[in-house]
């Protein structure tokens, strides 16, 4: 089956859905779904060969469990699941029945990363911190609809799971029960830091800023991802610019699924790294439905 022939039906469409579906009009079919009950239609639908989950978190799980069953592809938003258990289940139905099981850590798929990623390949991280300031978004989980990009990024650049425990140095409510947040955690003996503030000003009307700083072991060398740039720190403090993106991240993650669902290969952001991703969340704060 060519990526073009494949048949899409999209569940969720907020926001972020509505981006999804730009995405996906010109690229395969599409379907829209609008209640439950569509839903259900739609995954017993034998025209349709995946399904896309854009709903609140918090019922991820439970929409995909439905589409594995039903023999679909899936795309889910991240996270995957809110607990351990779910999370495994999704991967456990997924491979058994040889369907794709797409997390979406849209991050993973920005040019910038791959390049980063390229580097990183050929040289040993000593420090690694993921900061993020935006303004707003306090109807969701400050951690794991923030973090879950983070932990994302790490677990790519280490490949592992983190040894050591994690650690929460300071979380702190403005608006909510937290708002601005900071945790450390260790792979492989190399401290990851993660800060996080939701209600930062000046990113009020520009949007969210992701900066990703990676220190690498040789010549003291430092890496800065901006947005949409990368770069040297110099010796002087100046900034050498690696390279910059000129393609959509979201255009990138879903070619990488449309061509996952085609050739039946696991993508970067599979099920199994949806899980990792979970796991070291439920470390990190526990399972938000419980709190």
């Amino acid at each position: 089956m060519t990526r073009s022939k494949i048949k899409v039906g999209i569940n969720g469409l907020g926001r972020w859905g509505k981006n999804l579906l730009r995405v996906l009009e010109p690229r395969c079919e599409v379907f829209l779904c609008r209640d439950w009950s569509s839903y259900e239609a739609m995954i017993v639908d034998p025209k349709i060969d995946a399904v896309v989950i854009a709903t609140p978190m918090r019922t991820h799980a439970a929409f995909a469990e439905r589409a594995l069953r039903a023999g679909k592809h899936v795309f889910v938003e991240k996270p995957m699941a809110t607990d351990v258990d779910s999370a495994r289940l999704l991967v456990e139905l997924a491979e058994a029945r040889g369907l794709t099981l797409f997390v979406g850590h849209q991050f993973l798929y920005h040019p910038v990363f791959e390049r980063l990623q390229e580097i990183v390949r050929a040289n040993k991280i000593k420090y690694l911190q993921c900061v993020w300031r935006k303004f707003g978004t306090f109807d969701s989980d400050m951690v794991w609809n923030l973090a879950s990009h983070e932990i994302s990024i790490a677990l790519a650049l280490f490949k592992c799971l983190p040894q050591e425990k994690s650690e929460i140095l300071h979380h702190f409510g403005l608006v909510t029960k937290t708002d601005v947040f900071i945790a450390r955690m260790h792979f492989n003996g190399t401290p990851f830091l993660i800060d996080l503030d939701r209600c930062a000003p000046e990113k009020q009307l520009a949007g969210p800023s992701n900066i990703v700083t990676v220190a690498l072991e040789y010549l003291n060398n430092v890496l800065i991802w901006n947005d949409t740039s990368l770069f040297w720190l110099g010796k002087n403090g100046d900034k050498v610019l690696i390279c910059e993106a000129h393609e959509e991240s979201i255009a990138r993650e879903m070619d990488a699924f449309l061509a996952s669902c085609s050739s039946g290969k696991p993508a970067l952001t599979d099920g199994r790294h949806g899980l990792a991703v979970v796991q070291v969340l439920n470390q990190l704060v526990g399972d938000p439905t419980d709190q």
